[in-house]
């Protein structure tokens, strides 16, 4: 029997960091690889926000909720980039 093991999303070397200008605050959200499900089937219908949110904690969340879409887009593809994807994957 094939036993699942801890995800490793909340390792630091697996979570893509960022900030919000003028704050030192950090955020961070999980690279593709340690997303949830959940969060790959949003991004895959191209609801990148929606993606995102799912794998967010709470003080992350209220962050991205105030993005405007330049700013969500920007955080998207250095995420993307990251994590190793290109934008037509």
């Amino acid at each position: 029997m094939y036993q699942i093991p801890k995800s490793q999303a909340s390792i630091k070397q697996n979570r893509f960091e960022f900030q919000v200008e003028g704050s030192d605050k950090t955020y961070s959200v999980p690279l593709l690889k340690f997303l949830p499900v959940a969060s790959v089937i949003a991004f895959e219908e191209e609801k990148q926000l929606t993606g995102i949110l799912l794998a967010a904690d709470g003080p992350t969340k209220k962050v991205l909720e105030g993005l405007t879409g330049e700013q969500l887009e920007g955080l998207t593809n250095a995420w993307a980039e990251e994590s190793g994807i290109s934008q037509g994957e």
